[in-house]
């Protein structure tokens, strides 16, 4: 018979887990990027910690956070760059108002007889006219030739998945768009890739990160866009579409809050009242019996 104290423990353990949002915290490991990869902190973080190396972004409505559920290759917490109009009365992690442009770029280098450009990355919204341009130029400093838009992306109503965890978020909205590539006629030994995103309203939310950007030898044909796979993946599968709602809550939230259901949570609880309950009503029976 398990005895009363150490329910009481796991009791106090259970709801301190809860409070802190760890019980159903679960990361998003996706594979590795491409080892052709030229960007520079594509995952936006230094060590473990996120950081905005490497990125410029000329407003400072950009800048870079971790969380449970942000896309990571491996073991560290999930680290992304984000812009976000805030939450609730006080807009809780707010970093740039409702439409207004926000720009976050990186000027790369690469080798100019490689004329195949290619481009992917995770990203998860709430409301945004985002997209990424791509611009070639013969010096760091430009001037600058628009060569390309490989994302191009509107969405004017949260969604929120049918588990409401945010790793299904980023999963669904990146597996809505795939590896994207493009045959130049001539190739550049500079690349400025440039993000681009403006947040319609107060609901606005954006978040990107494993940015793929690669130059390759072209096939043999015509200069134009190719759709392929998202790097190191299997062709995605089409997504069930989400349940529409109000306010999506578990992205672009502040740091530390948790961002997975309740429910979940408050069964567990139930279960341990009931079985409290249960050992309860055992030793009185017990105690009964003691007293005959």
């Amino acid at each position: 018979m398990v005895s009363l104290r150490k329910l009481l423990i796991s009791l106090t353990l259970t709801l301190g887990l809860l409070n802190s949002g760890k019980v159903l915290a679960a990361a998003y490991i996706v594979p590795q990027l491409p080892s052709d990869n030229l960007v520079q902190n594509p995952w936006f973080r230094c060590g473990a910690k996120p950081c905005m190396e490497s990125w410029v972004a000329p407003n400072g409505y950009f800048g870079a956070s971790d969380k449970d559920g942000n896309p990571t290759p491996d073991n560290v917490l999930g680290t992304a760059a984000r812009i976000s109009t805030g939450r609730g009365d006080d807009e809780a992690g707010a970093t740039v108002d409702p439409n207004v442009d926000a720009y976050l770029y990186q000027i790369i280098q690469a080798d100019s007889s490689e004329t195949e450009l290619k481009f992917d990355m995770y990203w998860v919204t709430h409301t945004v006219i985002a997209q990424v341009n791509v611009y070639g130029g013969n010096s760091a400093s430009g001037p600058w030739t628009s060569l390309w838009q490989p994302f191009n992306q509107t969405y004017l109503k949260p969604i929120i998945p049918e588990s409401g965890r945010g790793q299904d978020l980023w999963k669904y909205y990146s597996d809505l768009t795939d590896l994207e590539t493009m045959n130049l006629s001539k190739g550049y030994p500079f690349y400025k890739l440039e993000v681009h995103a403006v947040l319609p309203d107060e609901f606005g939310g954006f978040k990107i990160t494993g940015i793929y950007f690669a130059a390759g030898d072209s096939p043999a044909t015509s200069p134009g866009t190719t759709p392929g796979t998202k790097p190191g993946t299997t062709p995605p599968t089409t997504p069930t579409d989400p349940t529409t709602t109000e306010q999506e809550s578990s992205d672009s939230t502040p740091q530390n809050v948790s961002e997975f259901p309740v429910l979940p949570g408050l069964l567990i609880l139930l279960l341990l009242l009931i079985t409290l309950f249960a050992v309860w009503k055992n030793r009185k029976k017990l105690f009964r019996k003691g007293i005959k």
